[in-house]
């Protein structure tokens, strides 16, 4: 805020030294104003990793959820260890 304050009050003297510089013969008015493009960038930068973070975790939770319900290794097939089956051929 000091700044910009700052920077307000020298816009008269910036612009006459710049108009004489460039060698206009009316030199542009200069105003300051605040760039609030850095701020609004973090804040979406913030956002996509907060999504990014919630489908990551949706991603593993699944993942476990499918591992959970997978077949055991030693059964790849999910076959059962049932009497009646033609297993002993």
């Amino acid at each position: 805020k000091a700044t910009y304050e700052g920077l307000a009050s020298v816009a008269h003297h910036l612009r006459g030294t710049v108009g004489r510089a460039l060698r206009l013969r009316a030199a542009p008015e200069i105003e300051f104003k605040i760039d609030e493009s850095i701020a609004h960038a973090a804040r979406i930068e913030s956002l996509l990793a907060q999504v990014r973070n919630e489908t990551e975790a949706a991603a593993a939770a699944d993942a476990e959820k499918s591992d959970d319900n997978a077949p055991e290794a030693d059964n790849p097939a999910g076959e059962t260890d049932s009497p009646s089956g033609d297993h002993d051929r």
